[in-house]
């Protein structure tokens, strides 16, 4: 198998085969709004605080992706390459578009493959993306691997660290054409946020004392700690604080002013965001909800991981 485009029915016979199970809730839309960032943080880039509409609900993963999730849903395809579509110029999102498991050779979809894969996926390719695209000018290859050192990579139902940005964008692809259900992905920094703040958005607030406990986070430690064995939060979300950062879909940049409606950052950057501090944290105030801290792209880190979302 020199190239792989995975299609409807590379799917059907992935999905026969595989056992993938990733929990997850409901997470109801926010059309009210909620507050986004802070005004008493300890970096200037969580202000100025501002009003944020989420318009859709979101069926999000209770825990970060783990070992053994992550380890499932790769080895499905028996590949370890995979290509990404420069992203949507109306979103910041990347888009798998093909998977190969030579290196000397990644085959590009046809026509066909082009509509199959909008179909999968829920997506639309424009003939002007696709010309790009087959002339290979929209395109980033990246190696389907994680950098494993150390025993944080031990245990299945440990959190998924030493995953580079674009192999956690991709991953949530892979999760769809497995499961046949469009659109899980990396949430966006809002999202995030909206969902570790809770249902009465008073979780992980900037009054520390108010909520910090070792029931509720991970902290202060040496290494990760298997994944859901610290309280939820109220939407029954658990790790969102602590254990290990999580990588969000968005480029890092400064916040608006005025209220705004399911925003994605940046278009362009230098930097992705990471959120909710991780298990060797001591200043605790990085724990906070509101706390931003940046992740280059192509330096994964032992303490850093993600977790999957779709609007539904």
């Amino acid at each position: 198998m020199a190239g792989l485009f995975v299609g409807p029915n590379q799917m059907a016979s992935a999905v026969q085969l595989s056992s993938i199970i990733i929990p997850s809730v409901s997470v109801p839309a926010c059309p009210q709004g909620f507050m986004m960032g802070s005004n008493a943080g300890i970096y200037k880039n969580e202000a100025p605080v501002h009003g944020v509409i989420i318009s859709h609900a979101l069926d999000a993963g209770t825990t970060p992706i783990t070992n053994g999730q992550f380890d499932s849903v790769i080895g499905s395809f028996g590949a370890n390459r995979f290509a990404l579509m420069a992203p949507d110029p109306k979103t910041s999102y990347h888009r798998l578009i093909a998977i190969a498991d030579d290196k000397k050779k990644l085959e590009l979809p046809s026509e066909i493959a082009f509509r199959a894969l909008e179909e999968t996926l829920n997506i639309s390719i424009g003939a002007d993306e696709q010309s790009r695209i087959t002339s290979m000018g929209g395109l980033r290859v990246f190696e389907m691997e994680r950098v494993k050192q150390g025993m944080m990579f031990e245990g299945v139902n440990k959190p998924a660290v030493g995953v580079r940005w674009y192999v956690a964008a991709a991953f949530g692809d892979l999760l769809s054409i497995l499961t046949g259900e469009p659109g899980w992905r990396l949430p966006t920094e809002a999202e995030w946020e909206y969902m570790t703040k809770g249902k009465d958005q008073e979780d992980y607030g900037d009054d520390v004392n108010a909520w910090l406990s070792r029931a509720t986070a991970h902290y202060n430690a040496n290494a990760t700690l298997e994944v859901g064995q610290k309280k939820p939060n109220s939407f029954g979300l658990y790790d969102m604080i602590g254990n290990v950062s999580e990588l969000v879909a968005d480029w890092h940049g400064e916040y608006p002013s005025n209220q705004v409606v399911d925003p994605t950052g940046p278009k362009v950057g230098k930097s992705k965001v990471r959120r909710g501090g991780y298990y060797g944290d001591e200043d605790y105030r990085n724990l906070r909800a509101a706390a931003r801290n940046l992740e280059n792209t192509s330096g994964p880190l032992d303490d850093v991981g993600f977790r999957v979302v779709r609007g539904i």
